[in-house]
Formats: C-alpha cells, structure tokens, sequence
C-alpha cells in the first residue's frame, strides 16, 4: 500500500509509510503529516541517481517549503536500483543546501543510523514519515523505526 500508511503509535510517536518519491509528493505527504503532529521527523530515500540528479533543485525546494522550524529531515546514500547512471551525485548534494538554510536536515549513509537518531529524537506528539519508492525494502526500514521506538526505555 505505502500511501501515508500508519504502522503504529509508540510512546505517543505515530510512524507512517509513504510511497512519496518526486517533489509535488513529498510535498504533499510533508503537508498531510504535519496537519497530525506536532512535529514530523522525515525520512527520504531517494532513488535513482538520474532522476535524483535531474530533479536536485525541486526536491530541495520542496523540502525547503514543507519543513517547518520543528522539523527533522535524515536521508540515507540514494537508493540504486541497477543501471548505468552514473554516480556523480549524493543524497548529501541535497542536505547541505537545506542545512544552509536553517533546516534540520542530516544525511547519515547507513539506515542503522538513521533508526537510532529518530528513535532518540523522537518525542510524544511526533509523526515519523518515512518516504520513498523503488526500493522494496523501506517498509521493513519503517517498520524497523517503529521497533526502535517500542523498544526504548519508558520515558
């Protein structure tokens, strides 16, 4: 399914999956998260580095005009799915940008790391989005936040 599904509520944090994987997208699925939270702390794997490189400057704009001040954003390394496209651009080529900006934005490589600072940063009243197509196993990735999240000490 992965249309802003809810895979559940931990400690007041509520994590939702979301097949959003172009600008107008994340756009849209940043808007609806943040209309259920007080705060949103995003995911995004981006996939494909020609569609990744090609569409570099609305993707940060998007980001840019969705983030609020309270917001989070982590992406992983871009997500190949096979091919010949070259790898001439990282998901860190659209962090710094919106880190220049203001926003609370972290490109962390390895998903392991990711998993842990959502579960360190989240709080209740926080909607965890995790974003992204293509890659077949974002939603177990999804499912592994929400796991951290139940297995944190009560707080």
């Amino acid at each position: 399914m992965r249309r802003f599904e809810r895979l559940g509520t931990s400690d007041g944090v509520l994590v939702v999956d979301d097949f959003a994987h172009n600008p107008d997208k994340v756009r849209a699925a940043l808007a609806a998260a943040a209309d259920c939270a007080g705060r949103v702390l995003a995911v995004y794997q981006p996939h494909g580095y020609a569609p990744t490189r090609f569409l570099k400057d609305d993707f940060i704009a998007a980001f840019a005009a969705a983030l609020r001040p309270e917001d989070r954003l982590w992406m992983p390394e871009i997500y190949y799915a096979g091919g010949t496209a070259a790898k001439t651009i990282s998901s860190a080529d659209l962090i710094a940008p919106l880190a220049e900006r203001g926003k609370k934005a972290r490109f962390l490589a390895d998903r392991k790391e990711i998993v842990a600072a959502v579960a360190k940063e989240a709080r209740p009243g926080d909607l965890v989005l995790v974003m992204g197509a293509r890659d077949p196993s974002l939603g177990d990735f999804a499912r592994s936040i929400l796991s951290a999240l139940q297995s944190r000490p009560t707080r």
